[in-house]
């Protein structure tokens, strides 16, 4: 009877371990996690080498909070990038793409990288030839302690 009894209580919990699994339910494909920020990267072609897409097209990043520039990234010859620290408010913060100049068609890509956890969200824009002084509203970011729920406007 105590062996009847103890194989009971063995099987119940275990089916009560594996029925309360610790496991976290995935994240939507547009949020991620980070304790330590996240950074926004912006690289374009205009159909040849890197060196050619900067020769050829100017584009400039911005991150924004209401009004305010956050981070900003305007080099002459270079890729862009921004970043949006855990140190700053909860808050939603917008991502806009400027088309300083462009004299060849130039299609861009905006990468979101978690800072310490290697997950990488890709965002794709173009700008025509001849685009010149335009700024695009191209992302939202709701920060929410370590989570960022992105949204493509």
């Amino acid at each position: 009877m105590k062996k009847g009894l103890l194989a009971g209580m063995m099987l119940g919990l275990a089916v009560m371990s594996a029925c309360s699994g610790t496991e976290e339910e995935p994240l939507p494909a547009n949020v991620m996690s980070s304790n330590a920020g996240v950074t926004v990267e912006l690289e374009w072609t205009t159909g040849g080498t890197s060196s050619d897409a900067t020769r050829y097209a100017d584009l400039e990043l911005y991150l924004m909070k209401g009004t305010s520039e956050i981070d900003v990234s305007a080099a002459f010859s270079s890729f862009e990038s921004v970043s949006l620290s855990d140190a700053y408010a909860d808050a939603e913060y917008l991502v806009q793409v400027e088309a300083y100049r462009v004299e060849k068609n130039t299609s861009y890509t905006l990468y979101v990288k978690g800072d310490n956890e290697g997950e990488i969200k890709s965002y794709t824009g173009v700008f025509n030839s001849g685009d010149s002084d335009i700024k695009v509203d191209f992302l939202k970011i709701k920060k929410a302690g370590s989570t960022y729920t992105i949204a493509e406007l």
